[in-house]
């Protein structure tokens, strides 16, 4: 139940390797032609498995590569050495945790760096990793350790971090503001202080900036991680999430999604690529119950719970393509939302002190709009009625774009789903709101962000407290991908200042993608629609010809060149002509193959000509 990125392998050579897999709950393990060996494990272990696999699992074990060039790579690996699963789901709590870091460079020497946060000490060894497969160890004296302070917060609003150019970065984002710590028990932080209750290093957050303007894609822990879009202004917006109802593990009656892991236990972000053309980030949760207990665990081999796994494909151009996998034995069967699992909800994050029209429009709130250009606007005012004065929502048929009007900005959101011949946009009713609070356009609930008290749902009818409100869900059309334990699907989303017409044309750039002719120079190509990107098999000279049209228009297209050798001194012609106005990476890609990746700005409703190749062959 994992997906392309589960371990981290470091390659010396072709026979030696110094990585990182699941079945040692990520200890690290130096591999050579003459022996294999371990690094030491540094302290007593306890979980739902015996010896190296103590977290046979791995959910509360995981691993990211922090920083990489040809001088050295940093591997961040967390864990909680003890954890009790069966008796208790609550522990480890906000205590018991690990950071370890591993500078790893050419030589074969490691730096690796061990943050004990229960005894507030640092324990630093350097290690060299041998030809037989042993491992020398120089172990310093331990020293004191204090958490580093966050980075960036902001004194009246959730932390969205800097400004700067396209790219990933990890961070340590603060906060300051008023929050709820619930009625007190043991499992209740241990801090009145926000960012004093966290046992993490430098670097637990990761935001994505984008080029052109100053909105950003944030993954922070006071959302559980839960991904966001975040406007100029301070708006938030977020897709949601996979989340189900009314499994018999569950502690308490609500639902189990990634906002009830408050603490972040089972939810972690990584970054996979980070280049001027691509940045691509994987974010991996177990759905759960408000007491940590995890769903779908009966009869599933090894105690396998339910699984998410979302990874975006994030462009300069501010477009986020989303592929969502959910691992489960119930994909097809069980609960009551579509499939058994909910997929979707649009939802806009409040910082205290802000209501939710500060944030959205009261008139012509959200558009939905399908690929025919065929539109409709509703009103957050009124009970929500659309702007013909109906009350009933008559939905654009086959709608499967939506925008969300926020408000003192240029940027809207637009969430982009496949389309699929049962698709539905349900504008968001919660039975009873109205009543309980008549003066209010929108639903809002304070338990999710930040707050830590134990519940599932809390309506607001102020704004002491971060909150957030549901718009609406797009639901019922067919997954991109399933079988018998999985379901995948994809959505397009931003935030963006493009016209509906423009979003539109986007839609039809990804799902009716211009098809790929007149191809020299690769053997293997076409469209990946779960990246937003073509792909080819070229080593060094390439060229072919989208063929666009207003039903299949070139936007913006990704190119992934798989086995380019040349990684600078690349010229792209667009119909002959050269362009300076594109945007390449390089990386590796699983294989060790390499990648080139370029992002082309370029907007044509018809066929296009396109050549990649060496300075000094074009």
């Amino acid at each position: 139940m994992v997906s392309e990125f589960a371990d981290i392998v470091v390659n010396f050579s072709d026979t030696e390797q110094f990585y990182f897999w699941r079945a040692s709950s990520y200890l690290p393990r130096w591999h050579t032609g003459q022996g294999v060996n371990y690094v030491e494990q540094l302290f007593e272990t306890r979980g739902d498995g015996v010896g190296l696999r103590w977290d046979k699992l791995n959910r509360h074990s995981h691993v990211r590569i922090i920083r990489q060039s040809q001088n050295d790579v940093v591997i961040h690996w967390r864990y909680a050495p003890k954890f009790d699963v069966h008796k208790d789901p609550m522990l480890p709590g906000w205590t018991g945790w690990v950071d370890e870091y591993y500078t790893v460079k050419p030589d074969r020497t490691i730096l690796r760096e061990t943050y004990d946060h229960d005894n507030e000490r640092k324990i630093t060894h350097n290690l060299t990793l041998n030809p037989n497969g042993t491992i020398t160890q120089v172990s310093a004296q331990p020293s004191a350790y204090v958490s580093p302070v966050p980075e960036f917060y902001s004194a009246d609003a959730l932390p969205a971090g800097p400004d700067s150019g396209f790219g990933a970065q990890y961070t340590k984002l603060g906060y300051v503001g008023a929050w709820d710590t619930g009625p007190e028990d043991q499992y209740q932080p241990r801090s009145n202080l926000w960012n004093d209750n966290w046992q993490v290093h430098a670097d637990p957050d990761v935001i994505v900036n984008f080029d052109g303007n100053d909105t950003k894609w944030v993954f922070w822990r006071g959302l559980g991680f839960v991904p966001s879009l975040v406007s100029e202004n301070g708006a938030w917006f977020s897709n949601e999430f996979n989340e189900s109802w009314g499994w018999p593990e569950m502690c308490e009656s609500g639902g189990a999604e990634p906002m009830n892991d408050k603490q972040v236990r089972y939810s972690h972000v990584r970054v996979i690529e980070n280049t001027p053309a691509r940045v691509v980030v994987q974010w991996r949760y177990h759905p759960t119950g408000i007491c940590y207990n995890l769903i779908d665990t009966e009869d599933s081999p090894d105690g396998w719970g339910a699984a998410s796994e979302f990874v975006f494909y994030i462009y300069p151009d501010g477009t986020v393509l989303s592929r969502n996998t959910l691992f489960s034995q119930q994909v097809n069967t069980y609960g009551d939302a579509p499939n058994g699992f909910e997929y979707h909800e649009a939802m806009i994050i409040h910082s205290a002190g802000k209501d939710p029209w500060d944030n959205i429009e009261i008139d012509n709130t959200l558009t939905l709009v399908n690929m025919n250009g065929q539109a409709e606007s509703y009103d957050g005012a009124n009970g929500g009625i659309n702007n013909r004065g109906s009350e009933a929502f008559e939905l654009p048929l086959q709608a499967n774009i939506a925008r969300i009007n926020l408000k003192d900005t240029e940027f809207d959101t637009f969430t982009i789903m496949e389309h699929g011949g049962s698709l539905e946009i349900i504008p968001y009713s919660e039975v009873g709101f109205e009543e309980e609070y008549p003066d209010h356009h929108f639903v809002r609930w304070d338990h999710w962000p930040v707050n830590q008290i134990r519940a599932f749902g809390r309506g607001a009818s102020d704004s002491l407290y971060p909150s957030h409100t549901s718009l609406f869900h797009m639901a019922f059309n067919p997954p991109f991908k399933q079988d018998d334990f999985s379901q995948t699907r994809l959505l397009l989303t931003g935030l963006s200042n493009m016209s509906t017409a423009q979003v539109t044309k986007l839609a039809k750039s990804w799902l009716q993608a211009p098809v790929v002719a007149n191809v020299t120079g690769s053997s293997d190509y076409g469209y990946d629609e779960a990246q937003r990107a073509y792909y080819f098999d070229a080593s060094d000279s390439l060229s072919f010809r989208l063929s666009g049209s207003s039903a299949n228009p070139v936007f913006n297209p990704a190119f992934v060149l798989e086995g380019w050798e040349n990684e600078s001194d690349i010229v792209v012609k667009i119909n002959g002509q050269a362009t300076d106005d594109f945007k390449r990476g390089n990386i590796r890609g699983a294989s060790g193959k390499k990648i080139t990746i370029i992002f082309l700005p370029l907007n044509s409703d018809s066929e296009t000509d396109i050549e990649i190749c060496k300075a000094k062959d074009c």
